[in-house]
C-alpha cells in the first residue's frame, strides 16, 4: 500500500477563458476593466463548464456520465425557416437551397463574388469524415442563428454525389454547399485536414482558417462573432 505522502495530485490546464455567455453577476462584474469586459463578451481560447468536467473525469480515468454534457440538437428545418425569415436578398438566396448539393447552376467562386457585402463562414466537409459529422449540428445551430447577417456555405470536398447528398439529408443545415477538389480550395486555405472552416470578410479576404473540428459551440460563436461580425461592424 501506498503511503499518501507518495501519492501526487494530477493536474490539467484549460488555456483561454471561461465561455459564460456574456453573463456575469453585478457585483462580479463591476470589478473587471475595459479588458476584461470584452473578454466576457468575447472570451479567447473559451471553455465551458461542461469541457471542464470532461477534463476532471479524464484525470480519474472515467466515462461521463450519459446525458452530463448536453450535445446541441441541430434546428429543425422548419425553425430555420422561421428564423431566418426577412433576411437581405443574397442571404435568402441561400436559405431556399438549404440542405442542397450545388452541382448546376455556378460554381463556389461565383457564389463567393455573389457575397460581397456580406461575412462568409465556408466549411469544407466531406461524407467520409467523423468529425464532419459530429460538427454539423453546431453549423446548423450558428447559421441559423448568425445567417440574417453571416454567409454560410458548404464545400464538399473530395466525394462522391450520391455520399454527399446522403449526409446532407441526414445532417439538415440552411444553407447549400458545392462539390469542390481540396485543390479548388487552394486559394483560401492549405487544408491540413477535415473539417477546415474558413472565414472570409465582407471583400471576399481570407481573415482566418480553422483547422479540425469545433468541439463546442462557444468556439464556433467565439469564432463567428469576432471574425465574421467583429469585422462587419468595424471593430
Amino acid at each position: 500500500m501506498r503511503s499518501s505522502s507518495s501519492i501526487r495530485p494530477e493536474r490539467i490546464v484549460d488555456e483561454g477563458m471561461p465561455e459564460l455567455g456574456g453573463q456575469l453577476s453585478p457585483v462580479l462584474k463591476s470589478l473587471l476593466s475595459d479588458q476584461g469586459l470584452q473578454n466576457l463578451g468575447h472570451p479567447q481560447l473559451p471553455w465551458t463548464a461542461a469541457e471542464a468536467l470532461d477534463d476532471l473525469y479524464f484525470l480519474m480515468n472515467r466515462n461521463l456520465p450519459a446525458g452530463a454534457i448536453p450535445k446541441v440538437t441541430a434546428p429543425s428545418a422548419a425553425d430555420a425557416r422561421r428564423v431566418l425569415a426577412g433576411s437581405p436578398g443574397s442571404l435568402a438566396a441561400l436559405h431556399t437551397q438549404a440542405g442542397q448539393l450545388i452541382t448546376s447552376s455556378g460554381t463556389l467562386s461565383e457564389r463567393l463574388r455573389s457575397l460581397r457585402g456580406y461575412p462568409v463562414v465556408l466549411n469544407a466537409w466531406a461524407a467520409w469524415c467523423p468529425p464532419c459529422r459530429e460538427e454539423f449540428p453546431l453549423l446548423a445551430a450558428a447559421s441559423a442563428q448568425y445567417g440574417r447577417k453571416v454567409a454560410f456555405l458548404g464545400a464538399d470536398t473530395n466525394d462522391s454525389a450520391a455520399d454527399a447528398r446522403s449526409f446532407l439529408a441526414q445532417h439538415p443545415v440552411s444553407y447549400p454547399s458545392y462539390p469542390v477538389a481540396s485543390t479548388d480550395l487552394s486559394s483560401f486555405a492549405v487544408l491540413e485536414g477535415f473539417p477546415t472552416t474558413i472565414f472570409l470578410n465582407a471583400a471576399g479576404k481570407v481573415v482566418f482558417v480553422h483547422t479540425g473540428q469545433y468541439q463546442s459551440a462557444a468556439a464556433l460563436d467565439n469564432d463567428i462573432q469576432h471574425y465574421a461580425l467583429g469585422i462587419q461592424e468595424g471593430h
